[in-house]
Order: structure tokens, then sequence, then C-alpha cells
């Protein structure tokens, strides 16, 4: 059931073409969005590490994402700040 929402919620969003509007200050304070093109490179770079036995290297790929993620981004609290 979860996969079926996530599915639906994304054709939902290609359909509609949700963007981030480029002048409102969220999109100006994350610029780039560096953790966003990374992680998901990042998760397919991962598989294959762990199915061709460097399952640590890979789980360590893993932990590194997730703390990257853990850690705040000072930038939209500048931004939003004011």
């Amino acid at each position: 059931m979860e996969a079926f929402s996530d599915g639906v919620m994304a054709i939902i969003i290609m359909v509609l073409e949700l963007k981030v509007p480029m002048d409102s200050a969220l999109a100006h304070a994350v610029g780039g969005d560096f953790k966003g093109k990374v992680s998901p490179a990042s998760y397919v770079l991962a598989l294959p590490l762990a199915l061709s036995g460097y399952a640590w290297f890979a789980g360590a790929l893993l932990i590194a994402m997730a703390l990257m993620w853990f850690i705040p981004d000072l930038r939209i609290e500048k931004e939003l700040h004011q």
C-alpha cells in the first residue's frame, strides 16, 4: 500500500509538474541542492558495491548519506531569518 501511494504521488507530481519557484527564499538558500543530487547517486552506487562483496564500503556510504541529511543546512536558516 505504501509503495502504491508513493507511485500515485510521483505520477501526480509529474503530471502537475510541481517545481520549486525560482524566486522563493528556500530555492535561493538551497541553490544547487548538493544533498539532493549526491544521495540518489550514492544509493545507486551502494547497491552494486554491496552485491560485489564490498558490503562494508556500501554500508559506510549509506551511513555517510544518513549523517549528511542529519546535519541541518545552515544556509536555509540564514536565508529565512534575514
